[in-house]
C-alpha cells in the first residue's frame, strides 16, 4: 500500500511534485492538469496531515461545495490563475508552487487523450522543476509515466493516487475546479449542450444535443458519439 508520508520522509530527493489531470472522459473541452511542488523538509509529514485536515481527497469523491470550500482555504488568488503560469503561495509554513496546464480538444484529437494528459502533467512539472533544478520526486496519478525531461527527476506513478496521496489529491481538486469553470465559460458560447452542468461528459442529454445540433468547435472529433457526426 502506498504510504505518502513514509515515502516522502525516506526519499533522498530534495523536492516533490505531485500532479493529476481531469477531463479524460468528456467528449468536449480540454484536458487539464495541476502540478503542485514543494521542498522536502523534516516536517513534511505534518504538512500532509494538514492537507488531510483541510478535507483533501480525490476530487471525484467531493461535492462542488466541498471542493470550493477547500479552495477558499488556500492562500492564493485563484481568480487570477491562468494556464501555463506558475503561482506561488505559502501554506502551513511551506512555500507551494502550482502550475495548471490545459490542452485543447484539437490537440487531444491529434495526439490522443492519454498522451495529452501526460503532456499536461509533464509541462506543469517541468516549469516547477526548472525553478529549482533539484533532485525531484514526481508523484503521478495513474499507472503511466510521462516522457522524462531531466535525469534528476524520478517518477512514481500511483494508481488511485488522488485518493492515496494528499498532494495528488490537492492537485486533483484544483484541476477539477479550474476545468469546471472553463466549461461554464464554454457553455455561454455553445449553449445547446449543457456544458455548464455536464462539464463535457457524455450524458444522455449531451449526446442527444450532438445528434441534433452537430459537434461544436470544442468537441473531440475522434471520440465516439462525436466522430459519427463530424
Amino acid at each position: 500500500m502506498f504510504n505518502e508520508k513514509e515515502i516522502l520522509q525516506k526519499t533522498e530527493h530534495d523536492f516533490v511534485i505531485a500532479c493529476d489531470e481531469v477531463g479524460r472522459g468528456p467528449i468536449a473541452g480540454p484536458v487539464v492538469a495541476a502540478s503542485i511542488g514543494l521542498q522536502l523538509t523534516s516536517d513534511i509529514a505534518s504538512f500532509i496531515d494538514g492537507l488531510e485536515a483541510l478535507g483533501i481527497d480525490d476530487s471525484k469523491k467531493l461535492s462542488e461545495k466541498q471542493r470550493r470550500q477547500i479552495l477558499s482555504l488556500l492562500p492564493f488568488e485563484y481568480e487570477k490563475c491562468e494556464a501555463g503560469v506558475m503561482n506561488v503561495f505559502e501554506l502551513m509554513g511551506q512555500k507551494v508552487y502550482l502550475c495548471i496546464e490545459e490542452l485543447s480538444s484539437d490537440e487531444i484529437d491529434r495526439i490522443n487523450i492519454l498522451q495529452a494528459s501526460l503532456k499536461c502533467m509533464q509541462e506543469g512539472s517541468r516549469k516547477i522543476f526548472e525553478k529549482f533544478q533539484a533532485r525531484t520526486l514526481v508523484l503521478v496519478d495513474g499507472n503511466q509515466k510521462f516522457k522524462s525531461f531531466d535525469f534528476r527527476i524520478t517518477q512514481y506513478p500511483v494508481i488511485k493516487g488522488d485518493s492515496l496521496s494528499k498532494l495528488i489529491g490537492l492537485a486533483s481538486v484544483i484541476a477539477k475546479i479550474f476545468r469546471d469553470d472553463l466549461m461554464k465559460k464554454y457553455d455561454e458560447l455553445y449553449p445547446h449542450y449543457g456544458l455548464g452542468q455536464n462539464a463535457g461528459y457524455p450524458t444522455k442529454e449531451h449526446k442527444a444535443a450532438v445528434v441534433k445540433f452537430g459537434p461544436s468547435r470544442i468537441h473531440r472529433k475522434t471520440f465516439s458519439g462525436v466522430r459519427e457526426f463530424v
